[in-house]
Formats: C-alpha cells, sequence, structure tokens
C-alpha cells in the first residue's frame, strides 16, 4: 500500500525559500553585532583608552590588574593566564574584561616586549551595557616590569 503525502511545497521552491530564510537569518545577526576598534597607553599599569564602537567613540582611563603571576618561558616569553582590564569612559559607561596575554621579547630591541592576547568582555554599564564579545589585543611593552605599554584593540560585539 502506498501512502501519499500531499506536497504543501513543490520541491523546486525549497532552494529559493532555504536561501531567502539565509539571508533573513544572516540580516537579524549583523544587525546586533558592531566592529570595535581602539587603542591607549599605560604607564604603571593604569592609562588612557579610546574605543570605537560602531559609530560611538568612548573616551576614558583603563587599569590593567593581572589576576596571577605570569608563566614565564625559558625564552623569556611572559604567559598571563588571567589579565582584567577596567575601563571607564567619560560619559560614566564601563567595560570589564579578563583574558589571556602574551609578551615576546622583540629581538631587536631588549627590554621590549610585543604583547598579543584576547579579552572576553565581562562587564559593562551604562551606554555599553548588554553588550558581549571576545576583543584582539596587539601592543608593545616598552617596559614590563613598571607596567608601560600602548595597545590597540581590534573586535565584534553583540549587542
Amino acid at each position: 500500500m502506498k501512502t501519499r503525502i500531499k506536497k504543501l511545497i513543490s520541491v523546486k521552491s525549497m532552494p529559493v525559500l532555504a536561501l531567502a530564510l539565509l539571508v533573513l537569518l544572516g540580516t537579524a545577526l549583523a544587525a546586533s553585532r558592531d566592529p570595535v576598534s581602539g587603542s591607549g597607553n599605560v604607564f604603571g599599569f593604569v592609562g588612557s583608552a579610546t574605543f570605537t564602537v560602531g559609530d560611538e567613540t568612548f573616551e576614558g582611563s583603563v587599569a590593567v590588574i593581572p589576576l596571577e603571576e605570569p608563566v614565564v618561558s625559558a625564552d623569556g616569553v611572559f604567559y598571563f593566564p588571567a589579565v582584567q582590564h577596567t575601563f571607564e569612559f567619560d560619559d560614566e559607561s564601563t567595560l570589564i574584561t579578563v583574558g589571556e596575554e602574551v609578551a615576546e621579547p622583540k629581538n631587536d630591541k631588549p627590554g621590549e616586549y610585543t604583547l598579543n592576547g584576547y579579552m572576553d568582555i565581562t562587564e559593562a554599564t551604562m551606554n555599553l551595557e548588554g553588550i558581549s564579545g571576545r576583543l584582539r589585543v596587539h601592543g608593545t611593552i616598552t617596559d614590563l616590569f613598571v607596567g608601560e605599554a600602548s595597545f590597540e584593540i581590534h573586535g565584534v560585539i553583540s549587542r
């Protein structure tokens, strides 16, 4: 006995419907994501920072707090397993991140290090409330023990 299932949608229209669904989903996801860029300088693990989220710019201060002792390799690379960054902006918005960072000695400049890492957003207030995401950090440490560095931040956040 053969059972026939009534076709509500023709097989030929399925790819068109799937493509339309993907376009709608992609548009919805893209609408809630914004690019982030920023830069800053610290001395004594505190300093200034500028962030641009979408088309909004935030300026203020940053404090860098190593939460764990670094692990140092035989070749002088410092691995920081947990570093907190607290950004306090002029509009009273705050952004707190926690991430990992690696400081590799520069061969051409003794005492200087190349900084690379990531920062997960753990808290955001005021005009940044509700954002989440992972940011990449890259920079130069000119004095590791004093905490003197310049950095750039890039990534994408979700609102």
